[in-house]
């Protein structure tokens, strides 16, 4: 089994959770599809904790923003200038060494590993390139049955109908939205998704995030591949969004940043909690 996970987004509390919630299970590797820094406030902890359990990582847009600021920047929202400048800032040089010794995909006979969306795009809406250059010629391009995918920070899976129509794809989401006054989670760690992957059916699966899950969800996700028995795990996990936020509302960031971290999260202003 593998676990994949994805835009960690230097959130060093939730990626500590996933972990952990990573060593109840019989794990062989774990594969990160990148933006390991922006946003949150340690990118240097995070990447330390990459390093220490022994990661395969690869580039999200996020990193390359930071290894080439001056092209980077189009990989990144004008409203993220700040965030980058924050990492650049206090990124220490050997987490600099890491971000720009990472490539841009990777392929194994567990599947093929890209950020955004194959052969190695980094940016832009995996659904519209499946539109724009369809299902069949992106999966081909992989050379692989089976390709994981981050960025959008939204559980995904895309597939193909296996036998009279090549460019027909199926989306499955696998992402249950909570309203922002909902406190369950705060005792819930839990299986969001339980799939077993057909053999004769490509797949592009996006995996979530763990930094920042989309549409206020307070957990971080991340998925599971048992390549033995093709069954695919979508995991949320609680983690400590309090001190996240405590280090956050520390860090005086500016309104439009605060606004963007905000919707990620399951409340409605950071200076409101």
């Amino acid at each position: 089994m593998i676990a994949i996970i994805s835009d960690l987004h230097s959130n060093e509390e939730a990626l500590k959770a996933v972990l952990k919630d990573i060593n109840d299970f019989n794990v062989e590797e774990i594969h990160c599809l990148g933006d390991i820094v922006n946003y949150g406030p340690d990118p240097n902890a995070v990447i330390h904790l990459l390093i220490k359990h022994r990661v395969k990582s690869i580039m999200g847009n996020h990193d390359y923003s930071v290894i080439d600021p001056v092209n980077g920047y189009s990989m990144i929202s004008p409203a993220m200038q700040d965030s980058l400048n924050y990492t650049l800032d206090v990124l220490e040089e050997p987490s600099r060494e890491y971000l720009q010794s990472l490539t841009w995909a990777r392929s194994d006979e567990k599947g093929y590993f890209v950020h955004c969306c194959p052969p190695d795009r980094l940016r832009g809406h995996i659904r519209e390139y499946i539109e724009d250059y369809t299902f069949k010629t992106l999966i081909e391009s992989t050379h692989q049955p089976l390709c994981f995918v981050g960025h959008s920070h939204q559980e995904m899976i895309y597939t193909e109908r296996p036998s009279d129509d090549p460019d027909y794809t199926r989306i499955h989401g696998n992402q249950t939205p909570q309203k922002k006054t909902d406190t369950s989670y705060r005792n819930s760690t839990y299986t969001a998704g339980d799939h077993f992957l057909d053999p004769s059916i490509r797949y592009i699966i996006n995996v979530g995030s763990v930094g920042f899950h989309k549409n206020g969800s307070p957990h971080a996700s991340y998925c599971l591949f048992d390549p033995k028995s093709n069954r695919l795990i979508y995991r949320h996990v609680r983690y400590d969004l309090e001190g996240l936020l405590d280090k956050l509302k520390s860090l005086d960031l500016t309104s439009d940043i605060e606004r963007f971290v905000a919707k990620y999260l399951p409340i409605d202003k950071l200076w409101a909690v």
